[in-house]
């Protein structure tokens, strides 16, 4: 099911930040606008370093016309497993403890204290 969502386009002074917000949100698959602009907009993204890139996100690469990242999503989904780990360390004094609430938090609390994460 598809929902729209307008959005007024952005002044010539605003940064596309807004706009940027709503398509990522939203998860957009498309946009409906006009031609004139469609063109200013894509000069605004030209900006961006990672502008090079876009057709990877948002071209049809496939006759079921699916983009670089659902082909990837849909036939390479990674699979996670502790087994190989778990063997290696069979014979070592290593204990792997259970993931629970006071080993997330305690790991948590210190990326917080060194910074590498902030409080939200």
């Amino acid at each position: 099911m598809a929902i729209a969502i307008p959005a007024y386009p952005p002044r010539p002074n605003q940064s596309l930040s807004r706009l940027q917000a709503i398509v990522t949100d939203s998860q957009a698959k498309v946009a409906l606008t006009t031609t004139l602009l469609s063109a200013y907009l894509q000069g605004r993204f030209a900006e961006n370093p990672l502008y090079p890139l876009l057709p990877f996100f948002v071209k049809r690469w496939t006759e079921k016309q699916l983009t670089i990242t659902e082909i990837y999503q849909q036939s390479r989904r990674m699979q996670i497993s502790c087994q190989e780990t778990l063997a290696a360390l069979a014979n070592t004094d290593i204990v792997c403890p259970p993931v629970e609430s006071n080993l997330l938090n305690t790991y948590l609390s210190y990326f917080k204290c060194s910074g590498f994460l902030t409080t939200p």
